[in-house]
């Protein structure tokens, strides 16, 4: 698999997963963990300012449960009271459980009076006969509720997990304003503390009713449910109802009504929004690499080319730009310049392994700025300032203090590594859309945190903390991923994986080797610079070339120099780590034990 495909593939895989991971947890519709109502149904009719209520739960339990109930956040009771209230009328519950009704009073902030009652052979009876009957009801649970309650209660003191189904009856009398012309009332199924319902269906008609106002609206429940922190509610205009016994005059109730409409948009909006970015940002990050910044074929190059693209371009900057990954060298562009600097003689290679040896002979005025740094380096760990030996920098290494470390490894890693200057470069080649992505989707993870900080859906924090995890995952992408080549440059982009396909296919070496023997110095120079050197030297040894036991004993002792710098550096970042470590732990105070950590539960 093409490594660009697969590297968009794994981070657009993976965002998501994260998005499906903020649906799973936060809207209710693809909720799989925990206790929620998987089913409801409402159907609502008002007559005479009076609303029938008639409800179906249908309860999913992941663990262990005594009782399921719905309560309200007003006066309840099974007779008429004097100021609006709710009637219960029936419940009907789940074999193996029974009815139980509990109407709750606050004397004050301390004092809670509650009268609990249980629903037994078709009449309502007092704790002591419910547990005459049923000796193992878990009535310390029931005894629990802070709000008048209704619901069903295990007979034998536990419900196992599974579904249960509940149907409520109840009738509301709530308070109803009246102007002369038209009348106003508003009608709450839950508040905002309950049981995520999964999937929602309401139905409402009304025969005073002239408008109405239904919160959330049908396409949020269709869509997402009823999260647990939202109220499920009827607002209703009435036209003039006559008799009913809780009517409080007001003045304007239509401009009322209508002013109304308008609150909570915006919440369903950001609920909408955080759904809709957090899917939608891997499926457009993809889109826009497969269709602008994906590499494809240039049916006017050939799958093979034997000569060197362009002769120009020097073979530092062939790495940086056309080979696996532009904007960054790797350890061939140091291997390759010294290659090359010893064909214009301006650095002498000797001795093998241990003895390697590099001797800058003379630096011209025409070198560029990285060869000048490769010359730079040489010399600045050189015993002589002129013979770069890796022994000698090795031992640098050993003695060198954290600081020390940190210089050497920034100097090594400005010619073989994520260097300012590869980038630099390769900007001139490539636009890198990338940091725009990133700043992008950074800015709506912040954006998505605030809204959640400051009240806003529990969906837009979920969001937000994904969207921040997938755009570290845009970070860890190679920059030219998403990269596009400016003026052409794609087409030599082309051309160089042509020639670096010709330089890896020992056959096709074999095929020219005798029309293009003027050339191996090149193949070997820019395979090099490509991370192919040693097919090409293989093949030219198999074809007895001229001198090549020499450029391969000149390019192995290269290779085993960079090998050799790259491991020391290794050895010693590992050296400073562990000794790092040691001195963070153990310490006195807190926090300084050494080890530590884990995770529990209770």
């Amino acid at each position: 698999m093409d490594p660009e495909l697969r590297q968009m593939l794994t981070v657009t895989v993976v965002g998501l997963l994260l998005a499906a991971a903020v649906l799973v947890l936060a809207v209710p519709r693809f909720e799989i963990f925990g206790d929620r109502v998987a089913q409801y149904f409402a159907d609502v009719s008002e007559e005479n300012g009076v609303f029938h209520v008639s409800e179906q739960y249908v309860y999913r339990l992941s663990g262990t449960r005594h009782l399921i109930y719905r309560n309200w956040d007003a006066n309840v009771s099974l007779s008429a009271l004097n100021q609006p209230y709710v009637r219960l009328l029936f419940v009907s519950c789940p074999s193996g459980t029974i009815p139980y009704f509990v109407q709750v009073q606050r004397r004050d902030f301390f004092t809670v009076e509650r009268q609990v009652r249980y629903y037994i052979d078709g009449r309502w009876v007092g704790e002591p006969q419910a547990l005459s009957r049923f000796p193992n009801l878990p009535v310390e649970y029931v005894h629990e509720a802070e709000k008048p309650e209704v619901g069903c209660v295990s007979t034998t003191g536990v419900l196992p997990p599974g579904d249960y189904e509940m149907n409520v009856f109840f009738d509301v009398y709530p308070p109803v304003q009246c102007d002369g012309h038209y009348c106003h009332a508003n009608v709450s199924l839950t508040g905002t503390e309950h049981f995520d319902y999964q999937h929602v269906s309401l139905h409402f008609d009304g025969a005073d009713v002239q408008d109405y106002i239904q919160r959330p609206p049908s396409w949020f429940l269709t869509l997402f449910g009823l999260p647990g922190d939202r109220y499920l509610e009827i607002e209703t205009l009435l036209r003039p109802i006559s008799g009913y016994p809780f009517v409080v005059p007001t003045s304007n109730v239509p401009q009322r009504f209508d002013a109304a409409r308008s609150e909570d948009i915006l919440y369903y909006f950001l609920y909408l929004l955080a759904v809709l970015v957090v899917v939608l940002i891997p499926i457009l990050v993809f889109a826009y690499w497969y269709f602008f910044a994906r590499d494809r074929p240039d049916p006017s190059v050939p799958d093979y080319l034997m000569n060197v693209p362009n002769p120009e371009r020097k073979p530092w900057m062939v790495n940086a730009v056309f080979d696996d990954q532009p904007g960054r060298f790797s350890r061939d562009a140091f291997a390759a310049t010294v290659l090359d600097l010893k064909e214009r003689g301006v650095l002498e290679i000797s001795g093998k392994g241990r003895e390697a040896q590099i001797t800058v002979l003379n630096v011209p005025e025409d070198l560029d700025e990285y060869e000048r740094a490769v010359i730079r380096f040489l010399r600045a760990h050189s015993p002589d300032g002129k013979t770069f030996a890796p022994e000698y920098l090795k031992a640098e290494l050993h003695s060198a203090s954290d600081a020390q470390f940190r210089a050497l490894q920034r100097g090594w890693n400005y010619i073989t590594g994520d260097s300012p200057l590869a980038m630099r470069v390769a900007k001139q080649f490539i636009h890198f859309p990338s940091g725009m992505i990133m700043a992008t989707v950074g800015l709506l993870a912040f954006l998505f945190l605030l809204v959640w900080y400051m009240n806003g859906p529990e969906i837009a924090g979920w969001a937000g903390l994904a969207l921040a995890v997938y755009s570290l995952l845009l970070v860890r992408l190679p920059p030219d991923v998403l990269g596009r080549w400016k003026n052409g440059y794609g087409r030599e982009y082309a051309q160089w994986q042509a020639f670096k396909r010709f330089l890896s296919d020992l056959t096709l070496i074999r095929k020219y080797s005798e029309q293009f023997q003027s050339m191996w110095h090149d193949w070997l120079i820019y395979g090099t610079a490509l991370g192919v050197a040693d097919r090409v030297l293989e093949a030219l040894r198999e074809i007895n070339i001229p001198d090549v036991d020499t450029y391969y004993s000149m390019y192995s002792t290269v290779r085993a120099t960079t090998d050799s710098i790259n491991t020391a550096y290794v050895v010693r970042a590992a050296e400073f780590a562990a000794a790092n470590a040691m001195r963070a732990a153990g310490g006195f105070g807190a926090g300084g034990g050494f080890g530590g950590g884990g995770a529990g539960a209770r």
